[in-house]
């Protein structure tokens, strides 16, 4: 390798290390909170109750105990959270700890990045699939998000690389090797079996369609394993039919008319727009040339990162609509196919315009991340007003809150352990009767004629918390009425974007598509 690539893969490497491990140990908050914290409870009772006594099932029961009828969250197999839970033994229950998880995998997934376009291409094709990997928003911002996206994508890239190999070397190690990488995928998450069948147009290439068929075997093996334990476990596939009439195509409705334009805007936005034309003109150039016939391998792991892109996103319509960051499985397809442009610029010493796309998108990087850090911080107290609450309850109580609370339940789960169950059409008695404590939460202030909170806080001791943003009662319902308490807690602040442009923009794309995020 020389001076020049290997500066190149350097800088690669810091850049992606810099923007993946900004804020890395701020509490779980803002877009798609929940799922960090519901991922790391699941960890947490691992390490609580044992990997044993658990079953390696995915419990979101907060209790002291190993509780008599578990609370399950089955959408998805728990790999995820089991190399959590690992990570959470070796370095303590920590947030950097819970990110680290998805980090180590979306390094190794740069790494494979740069290997894969060096055995397509070259090392200078791969050093830049890498830089370009680098530079695109979604590899950073998505790449630390607690979700099962990373490890996926690390273990379909490792089943390609493979594969590759296998089909140059014709040696089996290698095809047993792809089969494990798809094993894990699966037990990563489902869409690793889309994977699995996108594979079909490298093997059919080199006529080894056979030895194909033993790799799909073995994923699709895994994938009725974990169909039937699933069903072993909960009696049914009750959570899965859930998810799939409220997550595929199935639960888009009249979201369809927006899903096409929405994630156009977001392809645009998340996975960068030049790198989007590039790979648009790398397209039409392979079309032009052979009119898709005859692909060589270059083109054909193009096709096959774009049929596992179109697939999932079909297939999980809905889920894709509603949650952004179900592009990550888009960015190999775009990676390599604006580095495949950027390629010939280098090789052609189109210096130039090969300095202005890199430096433009660097500086597009930094406009993107530094909104999407500041979106996390905006959220802090979030964090901190729960961190408050749960300070006047004890662990693994049970509390009520009610319908519009402002108070958000999965942070009281997890990292406070306190149970949650939201209600606020029973009458005052019933509550008082059934709990110890009802947390009555707004957002900026509570109206003084809610019937059912003045009534508990005429009856009962009442402890009054306010922030800049939010208030709440938490109501002592074993204690009979005294003086108020107030504290008023200062929190940090929540309009770190607001009257900005980029925020302008944002929300009037969200209003305009009638989606709860961009």
């Amino acid at each position: 390798m020389s001076k020049a690539l290997f500066l190149s893969l350097f800088v690669s490497i810091l850049i992606f290390i810099f923007f993946i491990t900004v804020n890395i140990n701020l509490p779980y908050v803002g877009p798609n909170a929940t799922n960090f914290n519901v991922y790391s409870l699941i960890a947490h009772n691992f390490n609580k109750f044992g990997y044993l006594e658990t079953k390696l099932a995915p419990i979101i029961s907060v209790s002291e105990k190993y509780p008599a009828n578990p609370e399950y969250f089955f959408h998805h197999p728990t790999l995820l959270s089991f190399t959590e839970s690992i990570l959470f033994k070796i370095f303590g229950e920590q947030f950097w700890v819970g990110r680290l998880t998805v980090i180590l995998f979306s390094l190794g997934s740069l790494f494979l990045i740069y290997l894969i376009g060096k055995n397509l291409l070259n090392e200078t094709f791969g050093a830049i699939s890498a830089l370009v990997f680098t530079l695109i928003p979604a590899s950073t911002i998505w790449g630390k998000m607690i979700g099962q996206e990373p490890l996926v994508l690390f273990f379909c890239l490792a089943a390609l690389y493979c594969s590759l190999i296998f089909l140059e070397k014709k040696e089996n190690k290698y095809l047993i090797l792809a089969g494990i990488s798809l094993i894990l995928g699966t037990l990563s998450d489902w869409p690793a079996i889309i994977f699995a069948f996108s594979l079909i147009f490298l093997f059919r290439k080199y006529s080894e369609v056979r030895k194909y068929s033993y790799v799909l075997v073995v994923a699709v093996g895994m994938f009725l394993l974990l169909l039937f334990y699933t069903y072993f476990l909960r009696n049914g596939f009750w959570d899965l039919q859930n998810a799939i009439g409220l997550r595929t195509a199935l639960g888009l409705s009249k979201d369809w008319l927006f899903f096409l334009p929405t994630q156009l805007i977001r392809i645009l936005i998340y996975l960068n727009s030049l790198f989007v034309l590039f790979t648009i003109a790398v397209g039409l150039y392979i079309y032009k040339k052979n009119k898709f016939k005859n692909l060589d391998k270059t083109s054909l792991t193009l096709l096959v990162f774009f049929s596992f892109f179109l697939i999932h996103q079909l297939l999980y319509a809905q889920a894709v609509f509603s949650h952004n960051y179900l592009l990550y499985y888009s960015i190999p397809f775009f990676a390599f196919g604006s580095s495949y442009l950027i390629y010939i610029l280098y090789t052609n010493k189109r210096y130039t315009y090969l300095s202005l796309a890199i430096l433009t998108s660097f500086i597009y990087l930094i406009v993107i991340s530094d909104y999407k850090n500041k979106q996390v911080e905006s959220n802090l107290w979030r964090y901190e007003f729960a961190q408050k609450i749960s300070s006047y309850i004890p662990k693994y109580e049970t509390v009520v809150l009610n319908q519009s609370y402002s108070v958000d339940p999965d942070l009281l789960w997890y990292p406070f352990s306190i149970n949650v169950m939201v209600s606020d059409d029973k009458s005052a008695n019933f509550y008082s009767k059934n709990y110890k404590y009802y947390i009555y939460s707004c957002i900026d202030s509570c109206p003084t004629n809610i019937k059912l909170l003045n009534t508990l806080g005429s009856e009962h001791k009442t402890t009054r918390i306010k922030t800049t943003q939010a208030e709440a009662y938490v109501i002592y319902l074993n204690e009979k009425k005294n003086d108020e308490d107030y504290v008023f807690l200062k929190t940090s602040p929540s309009n770190l974007l607001d009257g900005t442009f980029v925020k302008k923009i944002y929300n009037n794309l969200r209003s305009l598509l009638y989606t709860s995020q961009i």
